[in-house]
């Protein structure tokens, strides 16, 4: 079970008034950290900024930082304000796409602001192109962001297996069902080694056999083709008769 250390300062402002609170957590195994600052009065900590920000210092150097027992920690600054989630996507044609799902806008001063978010452009799912989408977002203190997302619509074509004509051998000769076989796919390009191939031809017994070649691409799209394999008898040498000619003797009369 972690062992904490936790450690905390009440913020105040030059008259003594409670504006807000700092609160270190410290596993003694240095599996985990918090350093969390809360403020209770906003309007309070901002007429008093550099009280505010030396007394966050006090803390951090004198007691925070001492808890870590000299382990060097890389601290994550916020920025004034951001937008986050509007990183550039590529979707297949056809798929549902949402601008605003997963989209977080952030101000320091006002917290959870992403409903204010305006948002330009629209994107069709059902046409292959690039779409630009502008984010706009701007707090109570002026504080302003704007980032523009590239939505890609891409093509989400099924396999195509080739090499898979009707054809005929002899019997006794070899079929090899993979010869001469590929399948090529528009997003994953050679699935030739995906192919599945089920069904048996017997090559000592005349007759039409189906084979079966299956492949199925990374967006879930399956191919399936019949080949028809003939398996008929030898062709008979036909052998050449001459037709030979036989004339009756002939008998002189004494």
């Amino acid at each position: 079970m972690a062992e904490l250390k936790v450690i905390t300062q009440k913020l105040e402002n030059k008259d003594h008034d409670l504006i807000g609170e700092i609160r270190g957590d410290v596993d003694v195994n240095m599996e985990a950290l918090n350093f969390q600052i809360n403020i209770f009065d906003k309007n309070k900590a901002l007429s008093d900024k550099n009280k505010l920000r030396n007394t966050i210092n006090d803390f951090y150097y004198n007691y925070f930082k001492p808890a870590l027992k000299g382990t060097e920690w890389e601290f994550l600054v916020l920025e004034p304000i951001s937008i986050t989630g509007v990183s550039n996507t590529v979707i297949k044609i056809g798929d549902k796409f949402d601008k605003k799902e997963g989209v977080l806008a952030i101000s320091a001063i006002d917290g959870d602001i992403t409903k204010d978010i305006k948002i330009t452009g629209e994107v069709d799912s059902n046409r292959v192109d690039n779409y630009n989408l502008t984010y706009e977002i701007k707090d109570s203190v002026g504080n302003s962001m704007t980032v523009i997302r590239t939505v890609t619509v891409r093509t989400n074509n099924p396999p195509v297996i080739k090499g898979i004509e009707p054809m005929t051998i002899q019997v006794g000769e070899n079929f090899n069902p993979r010869l001469g076989v590929t399948a090529e796919d528009t997003e994953d390009g050679n699935l030739t080694n995906e192919i599945k191939i089920t069904g048996i031809v017997n090559n000592q017994m005349p007759n039409v056999y189906n084979v079966t070649y299956e492949v199925t691409d990374k967006d879930g799209n399956l191919v399936s083709n019949i080949r028809a394999i003939t398996v008929e008898e030898k062709k008979k040498e036909i052998e050449e008769h001459k037709e030979v000619q036989v004339l009756p003797e002939s008998h002189e009369m004494a």
